[in-house]
């Protein structure tokens, strides 16, 4: 028995080593993509954009046409080396209109048109890549949309805690979801947990399609980074009712051959990074890519640990791709004249430790721009969940304008790193004298740390920071420093205070990426011997039917083709009165109209919110294309300013005209910007002026008929 014994173990140990050598040969294969951009940067040149080792290829944002690809292909003559990884987006105008037309799970499970349709499109984009792209073998892998479960997963509605009546997916299909479920649907923690595991059933059919359709090519889930999976529960023993809880585990989704790994969001707590995504990865060797957020306001972390997270040198992370927003939209920090504005002044800072006759070292924020956020604040504040805190700060604000303004926020943690919550305390406008804001506020019972910042939010001027504090019930003051006295002016270090600027996060990433980008040497040969760039094929001439998109522009079928949209969080409740077709009295020319009213919505931390009409199109309009919008409105209450923009998405050049109390007929230019569109949003605003890409919306109504939008010039409606 002896020699059997000794020949198994000799097998066992053969097989041990064949399958290591199988893993490091794995592993040797491992794709890298290194430093990339969410998707192209329409401002930037083609050379800027060639630049990234890789980019995301956008559907949805980016047409899935020839003339869609065709901007890659560009990329690809500097820099041949350029990899992509693509996001497949088959949702839109197959919904729901409660869900802004977009599909859910339960859309795909219950609705077979809706399923053919969705899967069709996954082929259409997939083939897209593999006929028009030059270099398809650049492709690394795919994901099916973004953000999920917020897209695909019913939003916030299947969150623990909120699940309190039925969706109104649910509702609609309740009688197929009946049958399938075979019990009666009430909102309690079984039928949750049965949605989890459909929702999880429909992804795994997509995963096989896009496995069958793009052979050899990586599959990435993509969750928002503020939904929580079960196996986040364990984070200090959550209870059920965790608001952000979905029914649903990693491991449930992410299962080789069909998802090889997911999209970690850098720039959280530490901890919070090495517990919810690190552990997984390096327990089920899964890959994993992560967006690495320029804007502060984007991120719960320092810029320096974003940096470390998004470069965490474990074998699974094939790269990370920059994300610029705040109206620095997407833009490469090369080509992007804003960023370039933002770096410049006496320190080249918007932050600085200075003097103040009154009470001595003060922080001082002055920013040009109402379009980011700029900051001082403490992390790793030691705290007792359940406990009251008082916090209090002196501040005065010299011509502090914008959306939001100086502010004191207070973000609790838990043990783990994770988030619990957060409480704005004051935001101050205007031009103020040196006051004292103070108040209190109760530790979340699992809270453990606090971070304690002091920002200008959002909000372009000047404010001053003194005498910081953050007591427990014994008046002991927990901030180090916290009345500025310790620190250096050159190079700016308060002691015990993190300071974050978006001009000093530009030039740090500027010098970063000129040290990092491995596709920098490639582009300078290629732009030297450019290659040719392909013709691009031949437009499709406009249908038939005179080209208008506005789908039922007359209002003849009643208010078909046209929906109510909300600019900002929260539900979107169809509200009765939003939109309502009226008749148009034959004095003034007969025939029907839509009426439009528009509502202010308070949510904080949103810079633009409200009500508007979405004027759904019978096709796309490609990208960078010019639109003539022509119709007839009159304003009835409220603003006279209408708007027209794109609802979301990449930058766009809005229009603005100004209507009066009678009929009469506007024409408007609008460019669809570097995405594709297919809806024009209409919502009033608060001036003429167009310094603000989206404006602030106000409250008022107006109403609209004879609309019609054509392209300035034949496009391809595909």
């Amino acid at each position: 028995m002896g020699w059997k014994r000794w020949f198994g173990g000799m097998v066992v140990c053969a097989i041990i080593a064949g399958v290591a050598m199988l893993s490091t040969a794995a592993r040797a294969k491992t794709p890298h993509l290194g430093a990339g951009a969410y998707g192209p940067c329409d401002a930037a040149s083609v050379a800027a954009n060639a630049r990234w080792d890789w980019l995301l290829i956008p559907f949805g944002n980016v047409a899935d046409t020839p003339q869609g690809m065709q901007q890659f292909n560009r990329f690809l003559t500097l820099n041949p080396h350029q990899k992509y990884l693509v996001r497949l987006w088959p949702i839109d105008n197959v919904g729901l209109p409660v869900y802004g037309g977009q599909a859910t799970f339960l859309d795909y499970l219950f609705n077979p048109a809706a399923r053919q349709y969705i899967r069709a499109t996954i082929r259409r984009q997939i083939k897209m890549v593999q006929d028009q792209l030059a270099k398809p073998q650049n492709v690394v892998g795919y994901t099916f949309l973004e953000e999920t479960p917020a897209h695909w997963g019913l939003g916030g509605e299947l969150r623990a805690g909120h699940f309190t009546k039925l969706p109104a997916a649910v509702v609609h299909y309740r009688q197929a979801i009946a049958k399938a479920y075979g019990h009666p649907l009430k909102c309690d923690e079984r039928f949750w947990l049965w949605l989890g595991k459909e929702y999880v059933s429909s992804l795994r059919s997509i995963y096989r399609l896009i496995h069958k359709e793009a052979p050899g090519k990586l599959i990435l889930y993509w969750q928002h980074t503020n939904y929580l999976t079960l196996d986040d529960a364990s984070f200090d023993g959550f209870p059920g009712t965790q608001p952000m809880l979905y029914p649903y585990r990693w491991t449930a989704i992410i299962k080789k051959p069909l998802c090889d790994g997911l999209m970690a969001y850098a720039g959280i707590p530490w901890k919070t990074w090495q517990h919810r995504y690190m552990a997984p990865v390096r327990k089920h060797d899964w890959f994993f890519f992560s967006q690495l957020s320029h804007p502060g306001s984007m991120r719960l972390a320092s810029w320096a640990t974003a940096l470390k997270e998004a470069k965490d040198p474990l074998p699974q992370n094939l790269g990370y791709f920059f994300y610029c927003g705040d109206d620095l939209t997407d833009a490469s920090p090369w080509a992007d004249p804003e960023m370039a504005k933002l770096a410049v002044g006496s320190a080249g800072r918007f932050v600085n430790w200075t003097a103040d006759p009154r009470y001595g070292k003060v922080v001082r924020i002055s920013q040009p721009s109402d379009k980011v956020v700029s900051d001082v604040f403490q992390g790793d504040v030691p705290v007792k969940g359940g406990q009251t805190y008082h916090y209090s700060f002196l501040a005065r604000t010299q011509h502090v304008n914008g959306l939001q303004g100086a502010c004191l926020v207070t973000v609790w943690d838990g043990a783990k790193g994770n988030v619990l919550g957060w409480d704005p305390a004051v935001y101050v406008t205007g031009n103020t004298p040196w006051k004292r804001y103070q108040g209190k506020a109760v530790a979340p019972a699992l809270a453990t740390g606090a971070r304690f910042y002091l920002q200008l939010r959002y909000a372009s001027g000047t404010v001053w920071f003194a005498d910081a504090a953050l007591c427990d019930s014994a008046g002991k003051n927990l901030l180090t420093n916290g009345a500025f006295t310790q620190g250096r002016e050159t190079p700016l270090q308060i002691t015990g205070w993190y300071v974050e600027d978006d001009s000093a996060i530009a030039r740090q990433w500027r010098a970063f990426c000129n040290q990092e980008h491995i596709g920098d040497a490639v582009v300078k040969r290629a732009a030297a011997h450019p290659a040719p760039v392909a013709a691009l094929s031949p437009q499709a001439k406009p249908h038939s039917d005179a080209a208008n998109l506005a789908a039922n522009g007359t209002f003849k079928n009643g208010i078909d083709g046209w929906k109510f949209l909300e600019t900002a969080g929260g539900a979107q409740t169809q509200h009765p009165k939003l939109l309502s077709r009226v008749e148009v009295p034959a004095t003034d020319g007969g025939g029907w109209a839509l009426q439009v009213s528009v509502e202010h919505m308070k949510w904080k931390q949103v810079l633009s919110h409200g009500t508007g009409a979405l004027c759904l199109f019978k096709g796309a309009a490609a990208p960078n294309a010019t639109l003539v919008v022509s119709f007839e409105a009159r304003t009835l209450s409220g603003s006279p300013y209408l708007l027209l923009t794109r609802p979301s998405g990449g930058a766009s050049v809005d229009h603005v005209v100004t209507m009066g109390k009678t009929w009469k007929k506007y024409t408007a230019t609008v460019t669809t910007g570097p995405y594709v569109t297919t809806a024009l949003f209409f919502t009033l605003v608060k001036n003429a002026a167009n310094a603000v890409p989206i404006q602030p919306v106000v409250a008022g109504q107006f109403l609209l008929r004879n609309v019609r939008i054509v392209p300035a010039q034949p496009y391809d409606h595909s």
